[in-house]
């Protein structure tokens, strides 16, 4: 083989793999960058889980406070009907 086909050869052998390296390096960025990404929804969402449950104990209170008031009423009325 004459020297500029091993020149050549070993240009685009290194072209190659160099073109790989940067391939793989910019897959792992990118891996690193999806990774925070889903942290940052997955952080979201426990807030906003935690938000809703809250949200949840105030709807069971709500509901125990009107049953409480109705009691209260029927307890008015029968102490009237004492009197």
């Amino acid at each position: 083989m004459s020297e500029a086909v091993i020149v050549a050869l070993i240009t685009a052998g290194t072209s190659i793999l160099v073109q790989l390296l940067i391939n793989r390096q910019n897959n792992l960025k990118n891996q690193v960058e999806q990774a925070k990404r889903d942290q940052k929804l997955d952080d979201r969402l426990e807030h906003i889980d935690e938000k809703l449950e809250e949200h949840n104990g105030y709807a069971k209170l709500f509901s125990e406070t009107s049953m409480s008031i109705v009691a209260l009423k029927k307890d008015i009325e029968w102490i009237k009907g004492k009197i």
